[in-house]
């Protein structure tokens, strides 16, 4: 009897619980960091910083010439702060050329959004990190490229340790394999190279083949940040002028392989004019 009861009592809670809705699935993790500060789009006067959280938030960037981090930087877009999760951008101007800055990101979870009413949840903040501004008089420096790594960054952490001397990095193509997942992006590109560069050194990225293949290749661009918004573009650091050119795919657009989804024709000459 005893059994029986305890049954039918168990068999009642579950079929409360389901109309209530109080599923796991329905529970909220953690607010967290889910990638670390990587720098990009690094010139004289400026830099932008992307980090990426796992739920809804509003972020800014403390940084300033000393650990005080006496400024602080948002990005907004016509009058209205970012709030959303994944990915946090932020651009810092005016920079001083050829100084260090340091800086930290934080990001505020939001909890409920509405017209009318706002909850925040709690304030995440990471390490103090630095950079250095480039200066227009910098006669000698290095720099690392990589490509053709094809998802396969672990021996990178080597190399870096190995050339810790490097003031940043190229990216020449072929980082990842074909993009089939965003989380491709995070944990092939973005997580380790955020690590291995410490926060503190930037990386300049173009495409290679296979990172136009696969479901989330249109995805990349939301990833960084470059002078022209595009993955050809120009920057200068010390006294060298580099010119970054993307090849697009490597087989004419109407390819089978293609599916009727290549523009590549008309997005080369649009370089080209650009680079005129």
């Amino acid at each position: 009897m005893k059994k029986t009861t305890s049954l039918s009592f168990l068999v009642i809670v579950l079929i409360i619980c389901n109309l209530l809705g109080c599923q796991s699935q329905n529970v909220q993790p953690q607010f967290a960091f889910t990638c670390n500060p990587y720098l990009q789009n690094l010139n004289q006067n400026g830099i932008t910083i992307m980090w990426m959280v796992n739920n809804n938030s509003t972020s800014w960037v403390e940084y300033g010439k000393t650990e005080k981090l006496e400024n602080k930087a948002t990005h907004s877009e016509s009058g209205m702060i970012d709030v959303n999760p994944g990915i946090q951008k932020v651009v810092l101007k005016d920079l001083i050329p050829g100084t260090q800055y340091f800086y930290r990101v934080a990001s505020k979870e939001v909890k409920v959004h509405q017209a009318y009413k706002v909850i925040y949840g709690d304030t995440l903040f990471s390490e103090t990190f630095s950079f250095t501004t480039p200066s227009p008089t910098t006669q000698s420096y290095s720099f690392l490229a990589f490509n053709d790594i094809h998802s396969k960054p672990q021996f990178v952490n080597d190399i870096v340790k190995r050339e810790n001397g490097f003031s940043f990095a190229m990216l020449n193509g072929d980082i990842l394999g074909d993009i089939n997942a965003k989380d491709e992006i995070e944990k092939n590109m973005l997580i380790p190279f955020s690590s291995y560069f410490e926060t503190g050194k930037p990386f300049f990225l173009t495409r290679g083949n296979h990172e136009t293949r696969g479901s989330e290749a249109r995805s990349l661009s939301k990833y960084v940040d470059t002078p022209t918004g595009n993955y050809y573009y120009s920057f200068t650091y010390g006294n060298t002028r580099f010119i970054v050119l993307d090849c697009g795919e490597d087989k004419p657009d109407d390819n089978q392989f293609y599916f009727g989804l290549a523009d590549y024709d008309k997005y080369l000459m649009d370089e080209a004019e650009w680079l005129d």
